[in-house]
């Protein structure tokens, strides 16, 4: 079963995969993405990526970035922390979106943080 699908006008992921990577339950994951607190933005691989899908997720702390194949496997999954872009703490995500859209699609994601989406939560 594919762990991300993709339709002309739509793209689900599998809520497990991405709570897995956020390192919270799906239903934590659900409410975060219900009040807004995760947002994310989906590109469509260009050249030599065609039918390659990048879909990048951003909460307050973190942000997750998924590499999926056209049949829907994850090909990568990162996860790298975000730091304070100010001295108040504050969170500015609109700076990653403009850094993410300048980077090329897929080799410049940078390393962060990896995971297998297929080993079940308590190592198992």
């Amino acid at each position: 079963m594919a762990q991300v699908e993709i339709a002309e006008s739509m793209i689900q992921i599998d809520a497990e995969v991405l709570a897995r990577a956020f390192d919270i339950g799906s239903e934590e994951l659900k409410r975060r993405m219900r009040e807004g607190t995760i947002t994310s933005r989906a590109e469509h691989g260009e050249d030599e990526d065609v039918g390659r899908i990048r879909l990048t997720f951003f909460s307050p702390d973190h942000r997750v970035r998924i590499t999926a194949d056209a049949q829907g496997n994850v090909l990568s999954c990162e996860r790298a922390r975000i730091e304070p872009a100010s001295p108040d703490g504050r969170w500015v995500q609109d700076a990653l979106l403009d850094e993410a859209l300048a980077e090329s699609f897929p080799a410049s994601d940078p390393i962060a943080v990896s995971f297998d989406p297929n080993r079940r939560a308590g190592g198992n």
